[in-house]
Order: C-alpha cells, then structure tokens, then sequence
C-alpha cells in the first residue's frame, strides 16, 4: 500500500447533495427544487473552488435569479450547507484505522473559501480533519482540480514523492489529472469494502 494517501472531501468523505442540504431550509417541493438549482448552479461552484468569486456576490447572483420571498430561505442554504453535510458512512473510521497504522494522510479538495473559513464549527468536520497531515483547499490556492498545478502543489508542498501517494476521489476527471504527474488514482464509488480491499487493508 502506498504510504501517504490523499482524500478528496465531497462524496468520499462528506455527503454533499444538494437535495439534502436545501431540504431542511425549504418548506415545498416546488421552492426547494428551484432554490437547490440555482444556489448549487456550477456557475457559482467552479469559481467558488478558484476562489474567484465571494459568497456575497454568489447570494446577490441568486438573489436576481429568484422571487424575493425566496431570499431569506437560499441564504439560510447557503450560510448553512457546511452545517448541514453528514459524513459518508464508514468513511471516518476508515480514515482513523489508516491514521493508526501510520499513513500519512492528506486532503485535496475543490471547495470554497467558506468551507474552509467555517469547518472548524462543525464537530465532525474539526475531528476528522484533525487526523490529516495536511490539507489544500482549492479556494485558498486559487487552483482546482483538474488543474495539473494544483496536484504539482500538494506534492511540493508536503515534499511528498508522486509515486509514495494514493488519491480517492469521485470524479474521473480529478483522478485522470493526478495521474497525469504520476500519483496513483483511485475512483471512488461510495463501496468502501472495495475500497479497503485496494488498499490492503
């Protein structure tokens, strides 16, 4: 097994569907559906993860999409997505079962400079990342993936060997592009038996 694996967040080691992190916000169907499509638009979400675009201009570019009455509950949504994301289930053991056999572990993610303002009040967030060696926040570093730079950055950055590292992510995209500077992907399909299975464990 490979000594320093690196883990994306979003559905590998947090749930984040837009659904479930309007619902609790939305009375109706009908409001949930239309605010859930523009708040999580990727018009925002590819800028957002560049850190090209603030959440008052992200909330003043769905303010003009959507009916006033509509205002008060998308921000709700969008001020408290982090707040609202549970973990993927057996996901959090598996990252303390390798931290304690000695991995080095990693985190590289296409988030917003929000999330990583704000992850820190979240408990099960704060804990899990506390089991990291180390974490890129795209919005911070104004690189996302696919971006070769931004795998290049990671490396650099820990003084890690490409060849030494594993990266779990669920975008095929992501994994095409760490593979491309020489780290070794693996695509992530929520079956986190196969999962243990392909890193020995």
């Amino acid at each position: 097994m490979k000594k320093n694996i690196i883990f994306d967040f979003g559905n590998v080691l947090g749930e984040c569907y837009s659904d479930r992190l309007t619902a609790p916000y939305v009375d109706t169907d009908e409001e949930r559906i239309q605010i859930r499509d523009v708040i999580f638009d990727r018009l925002y979400w590819d800028r957002l993860d560049r850190g090209a675009i603030t959440d008052e201009e992200v909330l003043e570019g769905a303010f003009s999409r959507l009916p006033k009455q509509m205002h008060r509950k998308a921000e709700n949504v969008y001020r408290n997505w982090v707040n609202t994301m549970t973990p993927v289930p057996l996901m959090t053991s598996l990252v303390h079962e390798l931290k304690q056999k000695g991995h080095k572990l990693y985190l590289l993610s296409n988030i917003s400079i929000g999330f990583a303002q704000t992850y820190h009040t979240v408990p099960w967030i704060r804990s899990l990342f506390e089991q990291f060696d180390g974490l890129v926040l795209s919005g911070t570093i104004h690189m996302a993936k696919p971006d070769l730079e931004i795998y290049e950055y990671i490396l650099k950055k820990f003084s890690l060997k490409a060849e030494d590292c594993v990266f779990i992510d669920d975008n095929k995209k992501n994994i095409e592009g760490c593979e491309k500077v020489g780290i070794k992907g693996y695509l992530f399909d929520q079956d986190v038996e196969k999962l243990r299975k392909f890193l020995e464990l």
